[in-house]
């Protein structure tokens, strides 16, 4: 079998049969699609139990909310194709997806890893997000280059590029998905798409890079990664934590940068959401000055830093917060 389709299946009724059906009407048909229903309170368990009485490739598990991380991780387990494939329930393939992802791995010699672009859906607008690398095979040194691009940050701009870091864009082959996505905490239930990319990148022998975008991500405004939780903090923390104990030296830069931008987010979030009083308390209670400290040390531009910090202009006095914050730790580049 060359696919294992995993699911994640939570409140996402609404879009669930466009997400199944996405793969059900493919052309290419050596695959299995894992339903995981992780607990969802909502009309997605029957729905599911629909999909296979009707199609013996629907496998479905019903599970105790555990989250994202323990939903991809039982799929895993479960998975029976040479490469998996991660799709969120409120997602959905373009025509002639699977199709074209196994033309790559044939291309590729069976690549470790292949890694697409996405199509971001938000109402009548559509975004394309490729990568930003030249389409081809990059193994040995020219994944090496790839690392020190991405990961080590070579030429020390501070960014980081979505393409390269989403696990929801890449057919990864089975062994290799099971020891990385073994690695991240079920805990994390924010930003464990990155530390999944960072682990392939780190291992993988050899990634394919396509500029194709059949993957369609939709943004929907209820979603987990756009509501804020008063553990998203602690959360962040974790992630880092973990990232700094598995990642090599030579990438920390570029783990500083990514915790400054996801900081930066969370500030934003923050101050969106609550009024000023409210904004000051959550800050003083939840932000680790550690983690801050540890962020603020990357070498980051100074336009970039800035960029973000501007952003709290939404609110004028929150933005004196902020300010305060990033003067009193470290210089930037």
């Amino acid at each position: 079998m060359r696919f294992s389709i995993i699911v994640p299946v939570y409140n996402v009724e609404t879009y669930l049969r466009e997400c199944v059906e996405s793969v059900l009407s493919q052309d290419f048909q050596d695959y299995e699609l894992l339903l995981i229903d992780d607990g969802s309170p909502d009309a997605c368990p029957t729905i599911c139990d629909e999909y296979a009485e009707k199609d013996a490739r629907v496998k479905v598990v019903h599970k105790a909310n555990g989250g994202l991380v323990s939903a991809r991780k039982t799929g895993a387990e479960l998975a029976q194709g040479e490469y998996v494939l991660n799709l969120d329930g409120d997602d959905w393939f373009a025509d002639g997806f699977l199709r074209t992802i196994n033309d790559a791995i044939l291309k590729s010699d069976g690549a470790d890893v292949i890694g697409f672009g996405y199509t971001e859906k938000k109402g009548s607008e559509e975004k394309i997000v490729r990568h930003k690398l030249s389409e081809g095979v990059y193994a040995g040194e020219k994944l090496e280059e790839v690392r020190e691009i991405y990961l080590y940050d070579k030429y020390q701009k501070g960014t980081v590029c979505d393409a390269v870091i989403i696990a929801i864009t890449k057919a990864v082959k089975r062994e290799f998905y099971l020891a990385c996505q073994a690695l991240v905490r079920n805990e994390i239930t924010k930003g464990e798409d990155a530390m999944m990319g960072w682990f392939l990148l780190l291992s993988c022998r050899s990634f394919y890079v396509m500029q194709y975008a059949g993957y369609m991500y939709r943004t929907v405004a209820t979603s987990m990664s756009r509501k804020l939780d008063e553990k998203d903090f602690a959360i962040l923390k974790l992630l880092v934590e973990q990232m700094r104990s598995v990642v090599p030296k030579q990438y920390l830069n570029q783990v500083q940068c990514y915790t400054f931008y996801r900081l930066m987010d969370l500030f934003t979030l923050v101050a969106r959401t609550y009024d000023y009083k409210t904004y000051r308390k959550l800050l003083k209670e939840n932000l680790d000055q550690e983690l801050l400290k540890f962020a603020l040390q990357g070498k980051i531009y100074k336009k970039r830093k800035e960029e973000w910090a501007k952003l709290l202009l939404l609110k004028g006095r929150m933005w004196r917060v902020l300010y305060k914050i990033l003067r009193n730790y470290g210089e930037c580049v």
